[in-house]
């Protein structure tokens, strides 16, 4: 089966990111609890004001729906974009949320 995947992307306005790491191991424990996935990481860019993080399962909308309360807890994940992936490279599926709305 192939794998699919939510990619946030995000803007994160602080310095310190331990809300960031936590955010992380909320994340992980929800898709433990649903069974729906795994959380793969984050990577941010050289300002370290956006990033991005990885989840991959088996079926995108129960990651989605594993984690999108817990994004949405998060004030500063408002209005990140979610994209879930159906599929693998070039050839996937996609399907756009917006966390928050």
């Amino acid at each position: 089966m192939a794998t699919q995947s939510l990619i946030i992307r995000f803007k994160y306005p602080k310095t310190d990111m331990e809300p960031l790491y936590e955010l992380e191991e909320q994340l992980a424990e929800a898709l433990e609890e649903a069974d729906a996935g795994d959380y793969e990481g984050h990577e941010m860019d050289m300002s370290g004001k956006k990033g991005e993080m990885t989840m991959t399962g088996a079926d995108a909308h129960a990651i989605w729906e594993a984690v999108q309360p817990v994004l949405e807890a998060a004030r500063f994940m408002r209005g990140a974009d979610a994209e879930l992936r159906f599929g693998e490279g070039e050839d996937a599926e996609v399907e756009e949320q917006t966390v928050g709305s």
